[in-house]
């Protein structure tokens, strides 16, 4: 299924995004209400802001790629998380619930902790590195769900692997749904790059 990606560049200007989303981020979890915190997953304050800065990096690039608009992120939102998908799209006259998940190890595929709802319709693989961000592909909900639980990872998570994503090319005509939408409790409805 996987046939290439889709190479996004990243400059200063989107960085200096990218690295405030990610602060802000972990400022506002400080409290730890967060239901991403808890003491096996961030290590020290340096992986956490780590951790953010390569997941804001995929969502920031797809919505820069796809030309969504990028919205005023609320501390609240950053605070209690989205709903289980960071955007909602139209494809061909339909609405979708899109989840980016980003890795920055260029070997990994789609990964999703087993005990997380699948909450998405569509799930998008970045890589993040230095300069710029791949979306590798994509796959669906149904395919995740039915993707086998490794547990030899430091949790148990649904894995498929890159080579057997969806080639992200293929759809091109993603639209941007109602900016009044809204997404779970959050203020967020979808990004659009910058400009």
């Amino acid at each position: 299924m996987f046939f290439g990606n889709i190479r996004v560049p990243v400059d200063d200007h989107d960085r200096s995004i990218i690295d405030d989303l990610a602060q802000r981020q972990v400022d506002a979890q400080a409290d730890g209400d967060h239901p991403d915190d808890n003491p096996t997953t961030f290590k020290s304050f340096n992986s956490q802001l780590k951790i953010h800065q390569v997941g804001w990096a995929g969502e920031y690039a797809f919505a820069k790629w796809y030309g969504l608009e990028r919205p005023q992120v609320s501390d609240e939102y950053l605070r209690a998380g989205d709903a289980g998908f960071d955007f909602l799209l139209g494809y061909r006259g339909e609405e979708y619930r899109v989840d980016v998940k980003t890795t920055a190890n260029k070997h990994n595929g789609m990964m999703k902790p087993h005990d997380q709802a699948i909450q998405a319709d569509i799930y998008y693989l970045c890589f993040a590195t230095e300069g710029y961000v791949k979306i590798r592909g994509y796959c669906t909900a149904e395919e995740l769900e039915a993707a086998q639980v490794k547990r030899n990872l430091p949790y148990p998570a649904r894995v498929i692997p890159k080579y057997q994503l969806h080639d992200p090319w293929d759809r091109d005509e993603i639209t941007e749904l109602d900016a009044d939408a809204k997404i779970g409790d959050s203020e967020w409805s979808g990004m659009r790059g910058p400009g």
